[in-house]
C-alpha cells in the first residue's frame, strides 16, 4: 500500500512538469510556423539595401548600405533557423561604431554630392520606415513569446533593428541639412553620438 501512494504521489509530483513540456513543446513548433512572414520582411530589406548599394552615389554611401545588408542577411539566417529547428541565436552588431566614420565621411560629400544623394532621399525614407515597422513587430513578438529562446532572440532583432532606424534616421538628418562650407565642418550641430551601440544593445542578451 505504501509503495502504491508513493508512486502514485510520485506521477503527481511529475504530471505537472510533463504537462509543461508538452506546453513548451507546442508553442516552440507554434513558434516555429509563424515566421514566415517575418523571413519575406528580412529578405526584402536584405534586397533593399542591397540595391542601395549599387545605386549609390558615393563610395561610402555604398559600404554603409552593404553594411545594412550583410546585417539584414544575418537576421533572415537567425529567424530562418527558428523556422526550421525551433531554434536561433544572433549576435549583437557592432554595426553603428562601424558605420560612424562612413557617416562622418559623407559630411565631406555635401558639397560634392548633395543633389545626387537627395535624389535617392525618398528611398532612404522608405527604407528608415520599414525598419521601425520591423522592430515593433520583433517586439510585438517578443512580448508574446512562450518560449524563452525566441523571446530572446526576438528582442535581440528589436533592438538591431533599432540601429538601423537610428543610423537611417540620422542619414536622413543629414541629408536635410544645407552644405556647408569645408572649414566650419567640424562646427557641424550635427551629432553622431547616437552611433554606439551599446545604447541600443538588447539587456536580455
Amino acid at each position: 500500500m505504501f509503495q502504491t501512494r508513493l508512486v502514485s504521489g510520485v506521477r503527481r509530483s511529475l504530471a505537472p512538469s510533463l504537462a509543461q513540456r508538452r506546453i513548451e513543446a507546442l508553442n516552440r513548433r507554434h513558434t516555429c510556423y509563424m515566421v514566415e512572414s517575418l523571413l519575406q520582411q528580412e529578405k526584402q530589406c536584405t534586397d533593399r539595401f542591397r540595391a542601395l548599394a549599387a545605386e549609390a552615389p558615393t563610395r561610402g554611401l555604398q559600404e554603409l548600405f552593404t553594411l545594412l545588408a550583410v546585417e539584414e542577411q544575418k537576421h533572415f539566417d537567425a529567424v530562418d533557423g527558428l523556422r526550421r529547428l525551433c531554434t536561433g541565436t544572433l549576435a549583437q552588431s557592432r554595426l553603428l561604431g562601424t558605420a560612424k566614420p562612413l557617416i562622418e565621411a559623407l559630411q565631406a560629400d555635401l558639397n560634392v554630392s548633395l543633389s545626387r544623394m537627395k535624389q535617392q532621399l525618398p528611398a532612404y525614407i522608405s527604407a528608415r520606415d520599414v525598419e521601425a515597422q520591423t522592430r515593433d513587430e520583433y517586439l510585438q513578438r517578443a512580448k508574446y513569446a512562450f518560449d524563452h529562446q525566441a523571446r530572446v532572440l526576438f528582442e535581440t532583432l528589436a533592438a538591431e533593428e533599432q540601429k538601423h532606424f537610428v543610423l537611417l534616421s540620422l542619414l536622413v538628418e543629414l541629408l536635410n541639412q544645407e552644405p556647408v562650407a569645408p572649414q566650419h565642418l567640424r562646427s557641424s550641430p550635427w551629432d553622431v553620438s547616437q552611433l554606439d551601440d551599446t545604447l541600443y544593445d538588447s539587456p536580455g542578451r
